[in-house]
C-alpha cells in the first residue's frame, strides 16, 4: 500500500523544481550572452528550445501514463532530466546549452503531465482543487527562489579560494560561475529520483476525462472554433509571460546598468513571486466580478505596467517588472477554466492541447530577442502588446457570444 502523504509531497516537489528550472533561464541570459558573445536572437533560442519541448511532448506524455506505471514514467523523466542538467553544467558550449534545455524541458513536461492524475489518486477528487492550487503556488515559489539561489552561487563563485570553487574546480576545471547553479539542480534531481525509485505508487486508474484520447478526438476538438481560439489566446499569454521573464534582466542591464546577477536577479524573483501571490487577489475579485471582467482588469494592468516599465526611468523599470508579474497572475487559470467550459467532453485531450499552448513561451522569448536585435529591446518588449491584445479579445468576444 502506498503512502498518500509521501505521494502528495512528491508532487509538490515536482512543481517546485519546475519553477526553479523555468525561472533560472531568464537570470542566466545576460551572462550567457557575454560568455558566448551572442546576439539577442541566438540567446532567445535557449528559452525557445526549453518551451518547444512542451509543445512536442505534452500529448505523448498523456499517452505514456495510459500505458506505463507512474513510477516508470516519472523515473524515466528524471533520468533524462539529470542527463540534460549534466550536459548544461559540464560542457558549457552554446549548442550543448540549447540541447540540454530541450532535454530538461522534456523531463519536466512529462513529469507535470504525469503528476496531475497521480495527485487526484492520492488526495481524492474533493481535495484536488486545493492541492492543485497549492502546486501552482509552489511552482511560483520555486521560480521566486531560483534567481536568489543563482545570486548566492555567484557570490560563492567570486571567492577564489572558497570551498564552493574547489568543489566545482574538482568537477570541471575552468567552470563558469553562472553554470555552477546547475550542479545544485543536479543534486536536487538526484535526491528526487532516489525517492521516486524507493517509494510505492498507486496503480494507474484514469478517469475518462483524464485520458488523452485518439486522433479522432483531437480532430473534433480542433474543429471547435472556441477550442482553437482559446489555444491561441493561451499561447499568447505564455508568450507574454516568458517574453518578459527571459529578457527583463538583460533589459535592466542594457538600459539602466542594473547588475543582472544581483539586483536584476531579485527583480526577476519578485516578478515570479507576485505572479504566484496575485492569484489570491484574483480569487477575491472573483467573488464580486465575473471571470471575463477580472481578466479585463488584469490585462489592462499589464498594458499600463509594460508601458511604465519600458519608457520609465530606472526606479520605474525595477518596480514595473514585478507589477507585470502581478498582472499575469490570473490570466492562465481564468482562460484555462474558460477553455475547459467551452466543451462538454474530452477534457483529457483538451488538457493536452492546453498544456501544448505553453509552446507560446518559445515564441515570445524568440520574438522579443529577434526584434531586439533589429530595433532594440524597447521595441522587442513592446511587441508583446500584440499578444496582450489577443488576450483582451476574450473579454469582447465573450460579450457577443455564448
Amino acid at each position: 500500500m502506498y503512502n498518500r502523504t509521501i505521494i502528495i509531497l512528491l508532487v509538490n516537489i515536482v512543481f517546485f523544481q519546475a519553477g526553479l528550472m523555468v525561472s533560472i533561464i531568464g537570470a542566466l541570459i545576460p551572462e550567457i550572452i557575454k560568455t558566448f558573445n551572442l546576439s539577442y536572437t541566438a540567446a532567445s533560442v535557449l528559452p525557445l528550445s526549453y518551451y518547444v519541448s512542451f509543445g512536442v511532448l505534452a500529448i505523448p506524455a498523456g499517452l505514456m501514463i495510459e500505458r506505463y506505471s507512474y513510477k516508470r514514467v516519472l523515473a524515466t523523466a528524471y533520468m533524462v532530466g539529470l542527463a540534460g542538467i549534466f550536459i548544461f553544467a559540464f560542457f558549457q558550449h552554446y549548442y550543448t546549452c540549447v540541447i540540454s534545455l530541450f532535454i530538461i524541458g522534456s523531463c519536466l513536461t512529462v513529469a507535470q503531465v504525469t503528476v496531475f492524475p497521480l495527485l487526484r489518486e492520492a488526495c481524492g477528487s474533493q481535495k484536488l482543487a486545493f492541492h492543485s492550487t497549492f502546486n501552482q503556488f509552489l511552482y511560483g515559489i520555486g521560480a521566486f527562489a531560483s534567481p536568489y539561489l543563482y545570486a548566492a552561487i555567484v557570490v560563492l563563485s567570486a571567492r577564489e579560494n572558497g570551498l564552493w570553487n574547489k568543489i566545482i574546480g574538482w568537477i570541471r576545471t575552468g567552470a563558469a560561475g553562472w553554470s555552477s547553479v546547475y550542479w545544485v539542480f543536479f543534486l536536487l534531481f538526484t535526491v528526487t529520483l532516489i525517492v521516486i525509485l524507493f517509494i510505492r505508487f498507486p496503480s494507474v486508474v484514469l478517469k475518462e476525462d483524464e485520458k488523452t484520447g485518439n486522433l479522432k478526438t483531437f480532430r473534433e476538438l480542433i474543429a471547435n472554433k472556441y477550442v482553437v481560439s482559446f489555444f491561441f489566446v493561451l499561447f499568447a499569454y505564455v508568450a507574454c509571460e516568458q517574453g518578459v521573464s527571459n529578457w527583463l534582466t538583460q533589459f535592466l542591464f542594457i538600459y539602466h546598468e542594473v547588475n543582472p546577477a544581483t539586483t536584476g536577479a531579485f527583480v526577476l524573483s519578485w516578478y515570479w513571486f507576485l505572479l504566484a501571490a496575485g492569484c489570491v487577489g484574483g480569487m477575491l475579485l472573483l467573488r464580486f466580478f465575473s471571470s471575463k471582467t477580472v481578466l479585463l482588469i488584469f490585462t489592462l494592468m499589464a498594458f499600463v505596467s509594460l508601458l511604465i516599465t519600458v519608457f520609465g526611468n530606472r526606479s520605474l523599470a525595477i518596480a514595473g517588472f514585478p507589477l507585470i508579474g502581478l498582472s499575469h497572475s490570473v490570466m492562465w487559470p481564468l482562460m484555462t477554466a474558460m477553455a475547459m467550459n467551452s466543451v462538454s467532453k474530452n477534457h483529457g485531450s483538451l488538457s493536452g492541447l492546453i498544456f501544448g499552448a505553453s509552446l507560446g513561451g518559445a515564441f515570445g522569448a524568440f520574438m522579443v530577442g529577434r526584434i531586439g536585435d533589429v530595433f532594440g529591446l524597447h521595441a522587442g518588449l513592446m511587441s508583446l502588446f500584440i499578444c496582450y491584445a489577443a488576450i483582451l479579445s476574450v473579454y469582447f468576444r465573450s460579450r457577443t457570444e455564448k
